[in-house]
């Protein structure tokens, strides 16, 4: 993926969430960003489902096996790479290989990686950090965020950066207000 380029994702804003009421987090004498005392169903709460699977990572290590073998092994290493465990056979390899040119490949193969977070935008409160603990599941992890602003979310962007800093993700958020909000503006 390109250093500028981002994946879209669409946020599903709660029907329950507002501007007009008051925020029900038990937030006070505490930093806006201290995530540890959101009330999930706060009328200010929106999670972003995050796709645990960093297609573009596997894709790539595909791509490196696949130009790197003979088509058998390639096969092999095809099916496993959907799994956890296919990472970390692929890893200890790599570290195992004479080959110098592998090494660099090596600290992007863990299945279970921490990241930091970075929202582009001013007014909201997110978790600092947050780990997924396999990277080759279909399924999502849930970003709470905490709009703070007075205006209705549109659009963010978001970085995940892996505490090796050999990944990064980004995302483009693009909300999606909900049905009962769309039929009250038109």
């Amino acid at each position: 993926m390109k250093k500028t380029s981002f994946v879209d994702l669409e946020v599903k804003i709660p029907p329950y969430f507002s501007l007009t009421h008051n925020c029900t987090c038990n937030r006070r004498h505490k930093p806006a960003c201290d995530c540890k005392t959101l009330n999930y169903m706060c009328s200010k709460m929106i999670v972003v489902e995050i796709p645990y699977k960093n297609s573009e990572l596997i894709d790539a290590v595909r791509s490196m096996i696949k130009i790197s073998t003979e088509e058998r092994e390639f096969k092999f290493w095809n099916k496993l790479l959907d799994y956890p465990r296919g990472l970390h056979i692929l890893r200890n390899r790599l570290k195992n290989s004479y080959i110098s040119f592998d090494l660099p490949y090596v600290a992007v193969l863990t299945p279970t990686v921490k990241y930091r977070v970075h929202i582009a935008k001013g007014d909201v409160s997110f978790p600092k950090t947050v780990v997924f603990n396999n990277i080759t599941s279909s399924g999502v992890f849930k970003l709470p965020i905490h709009w703070n602003s007075s205006t209705f979310p549109k659009e963010a962007f978001l970085t995940l950066t892996a505490s090796n800093l050999n990944e990064i993700r980004r995302y483009r958020l693009i909300f999606e207000p909900p049905q009962e909000y769309i039929d009250l503006k038109y």
